[in-house]
């Protein structure tokens, strides 16, 4: 991993909301249940915020070729985290 695949912060809720600052998402889709933060982030940096929820019911699984219901031109970001020691 080089220096430049690395962002520090302090904290997840912190790094959350610099990315979706600096990213300016006009649309977003959040697959839920998820961290309410997300949510928060995007609406403070304008983005027009679509949800989709999964139930327990299906195991928490969704079939991508659904979301086209959600509108056109969807992009993804998907946060994760990976811890070194």
């Amino acid at each position: 991993m080089s220096a430049t695949e690395v962002l520090v912060g302090n904290g997840s809720t912190q790094l959350i909301y610099l990315l979706c600052a600096a990213l300016r998402a006009r649309k977003a889709l959040i697959v839920g249940p998820a961290f309410s933060e997300y949510a928060n982030a995007l609406a403070l940096a304008g983005a027009d915020i679509r949800s989709l929820l999964l139930a327990p019911m299906t195991a928490f699984s969704s079939r991508p070729s659904g979301y086209g219901r959600l509108g056109p031109k969807i992009a993804t970001l998907s946060f994760s985290l990976r811890l070194t020691v």
